[in-house]
């Protein structure tokens, strides 16, 4: 009897066991189903959200269009121009040509155009409104630039749009590194270093000098071209170390290279007992005759030690840029 119950309770045991493995796979079967089709639906949702995105993007790309088409539609100019012709920086100004062109005018038509508050009145000559007028060196007018168009007793204004304002770029368009600083052994300044450089015309200025320059009391005693050092800029340029005008022309975007330098300059008897500055910085000119100068190094020969005044160094960058009459503005 009791063998019976034994075999009776190991058949139920086995039935358990069998119907918990069968739900169990059924149980797998059912995730495995269930996570293949919860991908699919991952897959579609985000096809369809991509899909959102590119028309979203085409919508407002049409949507720009649109406003920019009823903008120039709507605009009473038909095109102008603001050029920065000169600058002027013992007065910290800038003068600048405007020409514009409305749509619709007569020769009773009169136009003006507003820096911020500044107004400058348009002369109608041949088919385009004229002027010129000077403007704080320190403004760019970026946003805040409007024409005036009267007729008779009807006034329109129009806000210049897309437009960058008058931009300078002045202390950013000469920047470099020396390595090395210069040295004095035996009555001789010494520098022999590797330099970086960078020069950028920002669509506005190009260049006919670029140089690496050194100075003791403010007259040169050394300098080297670099216009052969920039890369892709070497045909038709000659390398010197004087300071011969090299007679090529530098385009008006940004360039960058590097070289060695190489240079000394022996002190007189009567030189090597007076202190002297030496000064050592990158040197551009534009063709418009506008000149860079970003210093490397500054310090002092000391004549009573017949030595360099190792306290007295600075490497700080320090930018300087001349107008074309000579007046300097210091960053």
């Amino acid at each position: 009897m009791k063998r019976n119950d034994t075999t009776v309770k190991k058949k139920k045991k086995f039935w358990k066991t069998a119907c918990l493995a069968v739900f169990m796979s059924v149980l797998l079967v059912i995730t495995g189903l269930m996570y293949r089709e919860l991908r699919r639906l991952v897959n579609q949702i985000t096809y369809m959200q991509d899909t959102t995105n590119i028309i979203l993007s085409d919508v407002n790309g049409m949507q720009a269009d649109i406003e920019k088409t009823l903008r120039e539609e709507a605009s009473m100019v038909e095109s102008y121009t603001i050029d920065i012709v000169d600058m002027d920086f013992l007065r910290k100004t800038y003068k600048v040509d405007v020409s514009a062109v409305p749509k619709e005018y007569t020769e009773k038509t009169k136009m003006s155009i507003f820096f911020g508050t500044t107004e400058c009145a348009l002369r109608l000559e041949g088919y385009a409104y004229k002027g010129t007028l000077s403007l704080p060196l320190d403004k760019t007018f970026d946003g805040n630039i409007t024409f005036l168009l009267a007729n008779g007793k009807k006034k329109t204004t129009e806000v210049i749009e897309e437009y960058d304002g008058l931009q300078t770029h002045l202390p950013d368009v000469l920047s470099g590194t020396a390595e090395d600083i210069p040295s004095y052994k035996d009555g001789t300044i010494k520098l022999d270093t590797a330099c970086s450089f960078h020069l950028d015309g920002f669509g506005r200025y190009e260049f006919e000098e670029l140089k690496l320059v050194a100075q003791m009391d403010g007259e040169e005693i050394g300098a080297q071209d670099l216009f052969a050092d920039l890369p892709g800029q070497t045909e038709g340029i000659t390398t010197t170390q004087t300071a011969e005008t090299v007679g090529s022309v530098l385009p008006a975007g940004a360039h960058s290279g590097d070289a060695e330098i190489e240079f000394s300059y022996d002190l007189d008897e009567q030189e090597q007992t007076v202190d002297h500055q030496i000064r050592v910085y990158f040197k551009a000119v534009s063709t418009e005759g506008y000149r860079f100068e970003y210093d490397v190094f500054r310090g002092m020969y000391l004549g009573s030690e017949e030595m360099l005044d190792e306290e007295s160094f600075d490497r700080s960058a320090h930018r300087l840029v001349y107008d074309k009459k000579g007046s300097k503005l210091e960053f």
